[in-house]
C-alpha cells in the first residue's frame, strides 16, 4: 500500500537477509541488526543514490533508525519501532508512526526516541525541529490499527507520504 501513495518516488522494497524470499542465512549465522543494517548498506551503494529515505516496519523500523543514524540519509519513517531504552540513535528527520491499538510500550519508547533530541516530550501529530538541518521530529498514532493494521491505515501512508513530501520540499 505505500507504493500506492508515493507517487513519483523511486521505490525499492527488499528482503532482509533471511526474511521474505531472500536467501537464508548461512548454517550457524546468527540474524542481527548489524547484518541488516550491512544489507542496507549494500543496497544504497549499489544503487548509487546521493539523496533517499528510509522506512521501515517493525524489525525494519529498527534497522532503518540504526542505518540513518550513521549514513547520510535524507528522513526515516519507523513504523512500529522498537529499540532498547538505552539506545540512543538520532537518525535525521525522524517520523516514528504507531498503531494506537499497539503495546503501550511502543508508545512509551515512541516518545522517548523522538524526545531524546529535543529535550521535552512531544505531543504527537505536533512536528518539531527543522527538515532543514535534519532535526525534525514527529510521532503519529494512527487510530483503530494494531500492529499489522498499521501498515494500511490511511492515516498511516497519509503520515508517510506528506512526511517524504516536506523532507524532499516537494
Amino acid at each position: 500500500p505505500l507504493a500506492d501513495h508515493l507517487p513519483g518516488v523511486q521505490l525499492v522494497a527488499p528482503d532482509l537477509p533471511g526474511h521474505g524470499r531472500s536467501a537464508h542465512l548461512a548454517p550457524g549465522a546468527e540474524y542481527t541488526s548489524g547484518v541488516a543494517v550491512n544489507a542496507v548498506l549494500d543496497i544504497a551503494d549499489a544503487l548509487g543514490w546521493d539523496t533517499f529515505s528510509l522506512l521501515g516496519h517493525s524489525m525494519a523500523a529498527e534497522v532503518v533508525a540504526r542505518y540513518a543514524s550513521e549514513h547520510a540519509v535524507g528522513s526515516t519513517v519507523a513504523v512500529s519501532l522498537f529499540l532498547p531504552a538505552d539506545e540512543a540513535l538520532r537518525p535525521r528527520n525522524l517520523l516514528i508512526i504507531d498503531g494506537a491499538l499497539e503495546p503501550s510500550m511502543l508508545r512509551d519508547q515512541a516518545y522517548a526516541i523522538a524526545g531524546a533530541t529535543l529535550g521535552v516530550r512531544p505531543e504527537a501529530g505536533v512536528t518539531y525541529g527543522d527538515f532543514a538541518d535534519g532535526s525534525a521530529r514527529r510521532i503519529a498514532f494512527s487510530p483503530h490499527v494494531e500492529h499489522i493494521g498499521v501498515l494500511y491505515s490511511a492515516s498511516s501512508l497519509a503520515e508517510a507520504r506528506d512526511w517524504f513530501d516536506r523532507s524532499f520540499d516537494r
